[in-house]
């Protein structure tokens, strides 16, 4: 991959430059056991979200999904030991975030987002951190920053925010798959 000094660098966080998964199903866990006051088991190949916890457990009702995500975000930090960064994307990160524009890209929670970079050592490396939560954070970010397409770089992981920054304009052969 040729990065030049003049290319704008979008990091996705979860999946792309951490694996925050345990952490994250962790926490879930046990805000899940508090609520509900029973130990539940989630397989280690799913990943639990806001939008997928009453996928995951229908008996749900909204108020005790409300308790279970308040109660997550309080006690992530106490999981982070389990996150880790992914070095591929790290490396990169380490390697051009002095010469080039490096932008984190996330619909992760702000305060979780910070708490993850900060942890990691991670935070001063962006010159712009951007927490997006609408159907397309690429364009949000393109325009909310004035950004040329033509620069970008793209690190990310979901299939469905690789779809959304080629909608964006961005050049299919500059996005990688993490």
């Amino acid at each position: 991959m040729l990065i030049r000094k003049d290319n704008i660098l979008l990091f996705d966080m979860d999946g792309t430059l951490v694996n925050t998964d345990i952490a994250n199903n962790l926490s879930y866990q046990e805000a899940i056991s508090t609520v509900l006051g029973t130990e539940i088991v989630i397989a280690p190949n799913v990943r639990i979200t806001s939008k997928s916890l009453k996928d995951i457990i229908p008996i749900l009702n909204n108020s005790q999904a409300n308790k279970i995500i308040e109660l997550k975000q309080n006690i992530y930090s106490k999981y982070l030991i389990n996150t880790q960064l992914i070095t591929k994307t790290h490396n990169i990160l380490i390697e051009y975030h002095q010469t080039n524009m490096c932008i984190l890209v996330t619909n992760s929670k702000k305060e979780r987002a910070i708490t993850i970079l900060k942890h990691h050592n991670l935070f001063d490396k962006f010159q712009h951190v951007i927490f997006n939560h609408s159907t397309n954070k690429y364009l949000y970010t393109i325009k909310t920053l004035n950004l040329d397409t033509n620069k970008i770089i793209v690190f990310e992981n979901e299939d469905k925010d690789i779809h959304n920054a080629i909608n964006s304009g961005i050049n299919q052969l500059s996005i990688f798959k993490i």
